[in-house]
C-alpha cells in the first residue's frame, strides 16, 4: 500500500510541475503513462538485476550514511572509485527520508532514481520546446525521451547515471539559456567591422 501511495504522489507532484510548465495535456499524458510503467517495471525487477555492479553502488552508498566516510577502492567495490557526489546524495536521501523503516530501503533508493529521472524529463522537455515548433515534433520527441529503453532502465535503477544524467540535460539548458539571454542583453563590445581583414 505504501509503495502506491508513493507513485501516486510522484505523479501528483509531475502533474503540479508539467502544469506550471505549461506543458500541453499530450505531454503530460505522456510522463504520467511513462512513471506508471517504470513504477511497474520496477515492482518485478531488483536492484542487482539492472546493474551487474549493482551491490557496488548499494555498498557506496552504505558506507557514506553509516560511516560518513568514502570506502577503500577494491576489486570487491568497483563503483568505489567514482566521483562521490550521488553517492553522498543517496545516502543523504537514506538517512533523511528513509529515516524510520516506513518503506524499504531499496525501494528508497529505487523511488531517489525515479524522482531523478523526472528531473531529466523535465530539463530535455525544455529543451525540446525551446528549439522545436510544431506540436506534433514536440509530442513525439517527448514520448521518445520517456519511453526510450535506456530511459526505463534507468529511471530506477540504483546508479550514479540517475544524477549524472540529470546534470548534463541541466548544464546544457543552462547554457543554451545564458547564449540566448546574453545575446539579448548584453552590450556588444565590438563592431562589425572588428571581424573585417584590411
Amino acid at each position: 500500500m505504501t509503495y502506491w501511495i508513493l507513485i501516486a504522489g510522484t505523479a501528483t507532484v509531475e502533474l503540479y510541475v508539467l502544469r506550471r510548465l505549461r506543458m500541453d495535456w499530450f505531454i503530460i499524458a505522456t510522463v504520467l503513462i511513462g512513471t506508471l510503467a517504470n513504477a511497474d517495471y520496477l515492482t518485478y525487477t531488483s536492484i542487482f538485476e539492472r546493474s551487474y555492479d549493482g551491490p557496488s553502488h548499494v555498498f557506496y552508498i552504505d558506507a557514506i550514511a553509516e560511516c560518513l566516510r568514502l570506502p577503500p577502492v577494491d576489486s570487491i567495490c568497483t563503483a568505489c572509485g567514482h566521483p562521490p557526489v550521488y553517492y553522498g546524495v543517496a545516502a543523504l536521501w537514506s538517512k533523511i527520508v528513509l529515516a524510520g523503516g516506513w518503506i524499504p530501503r531499496e525501494l528508497g533508493l529505487q523511488w531517489l532514481s525515479l524522482l531523478l529521472f523526472f528531473c531529466f524529463v523535465v530539463f530535455s522537455l525544455l529543451i525540446l520546446r525551446s528549439t522545436v515548433e510544431q506540436p506534433a515534433t514536440m509530442r513525439l520527441a517527448a514520448a521518445l525521451v520517456v519511453f526510450w529503453p535506456s530511459s526505463i532502465l534507468n529511471s530506477v535503477r540504483v546508479h550514479n547515471d540517475s544524477l549524472a544524467s540529470v546534470l548534463m540535460v541541466a548544464s546544457m539548458y543552462f547554457t543554451s539559456q545564458w547564449d540566448r539571454r546574453g545575446r539579448r542583453r548584453g552590450p556588444s563590445t565590438t563592431s562589425p567591422s572588428t571581424y573585417e581583414t584590411s
